[in-house]
């Protein structure tokens, strides 16, 4: 991939807000001179996040992840860190240079160009629906379900032509013309081969829902047959090195803004649901396309919402795929409420029927999350049995030893053991033996989710906090040039850093901690700049400390040196080699020397 100068990184990084950008992914709030929210990259409930808009800088000390703006686009949307320098081109209005440009033509394996691809579908399929004949039957379809152009616009729908009388490879056809070949088409899941190796579009013939992630990036479709007979009524896309469908919340591109205002979330099952009910004038709410909700679904909306309500068909409240998303929601300790529509109803229909004010009524009278569950046991089980309860318990006891909040735990242990007269001690006895059970497990996640932290947290602290210092004061880098080398620390990684350091100033290039994260070669050690960088230091002590630190770091080289030579006089002495334990004797009296001149 061409490399982008430098200068035009630096420009689009600094015309960049990283408090805007990462505010369209995390809830922010002010603490002194920083942004603090819930990180977007591991569970938590207490905000360990902080975004720090004066270095252009993120950093969680819960997980370790830190870094520059684009350091944050690549792991929020799991893309390169071309396609992040990309995204904030266009969001600045700051051109990369032609030479620069990556289409992903000669290598479809690259997500810039699944991006791509599906950039591409979205328009070809929203232009067919608005100003094609072959879209003419779908945006009837659309109309009579009231829907307006503004909605259309709004959620980017379209149309993807390939019924039973047109051709089946128009997508296809429209792709080569912009030099996107098949493969990454494919890739992208929007073309497949048929089993003759013929090569047609995957979506044919059907209404389609960009799905889109928080930068408001199409990464995946929903359709939606409009002619009955066709199978299936709904197709999805594959997941994709940039779609995995139970991490996506379908809409939430758009409602979060009305979510973040209202600190709630509505969370239904579909797309027109989600379609319908912003038609209304409801704006706050998101779908899980018809899948369970899951733990990845739950963290992203609870970004920017302090309550959910669960809105369900009259038919569906009490499916396996509904209790699935109940469980997890019990687990991620969200306030949440349950709200059953009448079984005549879905959402479409009950507001165009009964008026938005009879949904927000239902919404407040919605049933609390625990209270839905033991309903939902009792029709399962006899709980005025011994044995129904037993069984209830062994719903109940796994989902509790799941629940990460220690109070959230206990609030509804109580609960549970006055709705089933069951004694609160024995039942948390049995919790505490299914989390034993399930200890070494919850020990592997926990560790995958520190490991940046682990990582940093065995580099000493002094060379950080100096690695910081220099950054923040430096006035001080050219003499350290001349009194510190590199090997002097501990780290390797540390080590690194300072000589990245050392070249820049060298090639007198502009040196600051974003920057430094986003040099190719240092990329991997963004989490641990941004950590450096949270060092605070005394402008009254600033030189005492550098001094300090020289001394310190050129003391335990030389005593690391020392100790080298010791155990080689001792393996010298030992096979009898006296010249050289007498040279050996020798440089250990001068380091010995050299380290009392660095006291």
């Amino acid at each position: 991939m061409p490399r982008i100068p430098d200068d035009i990184i630096d420009n689009i990084r600094e015309a960049s807000d990283i408090t805007e950008v990462i505010g369209e992914h995390v809830q922010l709030r002010q603490n002194g001179n920083s942004m603090v929210g819930l990180c977007p990259f591991h569970e938590e409930k207490t905000p360990s996040f902080t975004v720090n808009p004066g270095l252009q800088m993120f950093k969680c000390f819960g997980c370790g992840e830190g870094g520059s703006v684009f350091k944050f686009l690549q792991k929020i949307d799991n893309i390169s860190f071309y396609e992040a320098v990309k995204r904030l081109s266009d969001r600045t209005s700051i051109p990369l240079p032609k030479s620069s440009d990556h289409s992903g033509k000669t290598d479809p394996h690259f997500t810039d160009a699944i991006f791509q691809a599906n950039e591409l579908a979205q328009r070809f399929y929203h232009y067919v629906l608005l100003n094609d004949v072959k879209g003419k039957q779908a945006l009837a379809y659309l109309k009579s379900r009231n829907v307006s152009n503004d909605i259309i616009q709004q959620f980017g729908i379209g149309y993807a032509p390939g019924n039973k009388n047109e051709k089946w490879d128009e997508l296809i056809r429209v792709a080569q013309k912009k030099q996107i070949n098949f493969e990454t088409l494919a890739r992208s899941g929007l073309a497949l081969k048929t089993k003759k190796g013929n090569k047609i579009d995957r979506f044919r013939g059907r209404l389609v829902f960009p799905i889109r992630n928080n930068s408001n990036k199409t990464i995946g479709f929903g359709g939606r047959v409009i002619e009955a007979g066709q199978e299936p009524k709904y197709l999805n896309s594959p997941e994709t090195p940039i779609y995995q469908k139970s991490r996506v919340v379908y809409g939430l591109d758009t409602a979060k803004e009305a979510i973040r205002h209202s600190k709630s979330a509505i969370v239904v099952e579909g797309y027109m649901d989600v379609i319908s009910l912003a038609q209304a004038g409801v704006q706050n709410v998101v779908a899980t396309s018809g899948t369970a909700l899951t733990e990845h679904q739950c963290m992203a909306i609870d970004r920017f919402a302090d309550r959910i309500a669960l809105l369900f068909d009259g038919d569906s409240a009490g499916s396996n795929a509904a209790l699935r998303g109940v469980e997890v929601l019990l687990s991620t300790g969200i306030e949440t409420r349950i709200v059953s529509l009448p079984d005549e109803h879905d959402p479409d229909t009950f507001v165009q029927s009964q008026g938005v004010n009879a949904l927000q009524n239902l919404l407040v009278e919605g049933s609390p999350l625990l209270k839905f569950y033991m309903q939902n046991l009792a029709k399962k089980y006899d709980l005025k049995t011994n044995s129904g309860k037993t069984k209830a318990l062994g719903d109940l006891v796994p989902l509790l030893a799941k629940t990460r909040n220690a109070l959230h735990r206990d609030l509804m242990l109580t609960e549970i053991s006055q709705r089933l007269a069951v004694d609160e001690n024995i039942l948390r006895n049995e919790i505490s033996k299914n989390m034993l059970r399930h200890d070494s497990s919850k020990r592997t996640h926990i560790d995958t989710q520190i490991s940046h932290k682990s990582v940093t947290s065995d580099i000493p602290r002094r060379e950080k906090e100096f690695i910081g210092f220099l950054l923040k004061n430096q006035k001080f880098l050219l003499k350290t040039v001349s009194s510190l080398k590199p090997e002097y620390l501990e780290s390797k990684a540390c080590q690194r850093i300072l000589q990245k350091l050392f070249e820049l100033i060298d090639q007198n290039s502009p040196i600051d901690s974003a920057r430094l994260t986003d040099q190719p070669e240092l990329s991997d050690l963004a989490p641990l700049v941004s950590e450096c960088v949270t060092f605070g230091f005394s402008e009254d002590t600033l030189t005492n400390y550098w001094e300090e630190s020289i001394s310190s770091f050129h003391r335990r080289y030389i005593e690391k040196i020392i100790t080298e030579k010791r155990q080689e006089l001792t393996e010298a002495q030992i096979d009898g080699n006296n010249l050289k334990a007498k040279n050996l004797s020798e440089e250990i009296n001068k380091l010995n020397t050299e380290k009392h001149l660095a006291n």
